[in-house]
């Protein structure tokens, strides 16, 4: 949100900022990244529960559960959505049954989130490289966390596993480990755009 991020959103809305009706209402997190000391940062804030991208229907449910019980809300009765069958792995870096299960039903969705996230992997790239010889970690840590996002929401494990230990190297100016994470995610993104766009072809046949 432009000016204002999740946390201090929350404590506006939990000092009645947005009126006494709202000061109560559950807060849930959803963040790219589950980093050391987050979930610390989240409750101190006001959020009642927390998950992490790539989303778990099974693990999102119980999270629901979780804020509304802690504000007396009556919580729904636990929810399971099955992978579709005939969905194999294509390889050992995608979560194949995550993404079954989060994109049920809408295989043209993960097409085109699959694609987007080439494109923008191929617009992002030169950016990368450039940031790293200039040694702008601001912009590497922008990057990083940004692309990490996008390629754990379909699957890549590897990648954003990558991309955390890259942003993590920039926010903390790690310069001379950064040229080594740098490669590291190159190459684990080299390797899961393709997959998961194979991943995606499969899954809408």
């Amino acid at each position: 949100m432009p000016g204002l991020d999740g946390l201090a959103a929350t404590r506006a809305l939990r000092r009645g900022e947005a009126g006494e009706a709202a000061r109560d209402l559950p807060v849930l997190a959803l963040t790219a990244y589950a980093m050391q000391g987050d979930e610390e940062r989240f409750r101190e804030a006001g959020m009642d529960a927390h998950v992490t991208k790539p989303v778990n229907w099974t693990s999102l449910v119980s999270a629901m559960r979780e804020a509304l019980a802690g504000r007396g809300w009556r919580a729904p009765a636990p929810a399971e959505l099955p992978a579709p069958a005939g969905v194999e792995a294509e390889a050992v870096e995608l979560d194949t049954a995550a993404l079954g299960r989060r994109f049920a039903g809408r295989p043209e969705l993960l097409a085109r989130m699959a694609g987007e996230l080439a494109g923008q992997w191929r617009e992002r790239a030169p950016e990368l490289e450039a940031a790293l010889a200039g040694g702008n970690c601001a912009r590497l840590e922008e990057l990083a966390h940004a692309l990490g996002g996008s390629v754990a929401l379909l699957g890549g494990r590897q990648a954003a596993k990558a991309a955390r230990e890259l942003e993590r190297l920039a926010r903390e100016h790690r310069l001379d480990e950064l040229a080594a994470a740098a490669a590291a995610f190159d190459q684990a993104m080299d390797a899961a755009c393709p997959l998961i766009t194979a991943f995606a072809a499969k899954f809408a046949g």
